[in-house]
């Protein structure tokens, strides 16, 4: 992995971080939370996918 992957790479295991923390702040709010996520995931996911592919 060169450099700026591994950066991106940095920054995406800090946004899985996040939503783990956010998802124990909210477990009150489980099904908004969880298709929230889901989508989030989803997003991150499609936007990673993109970035790897380019470089």
């Amino acid at each position: 992995m060169n450099l700026i992957q591994t950066l991106l790479w940095m920054i995406f295991m800090m946004i899985m971080n996040l939503t783990n923390e956010i998802k124990w702040v909210n477990c009150s709010h489980e099904l908004n939370e969880h298709t929230s996520e889901t989508s989030l995931r989803r997003w991150i996911h499609t936007v990673f996918s993109f970035l790897f592919h380019n470089f």
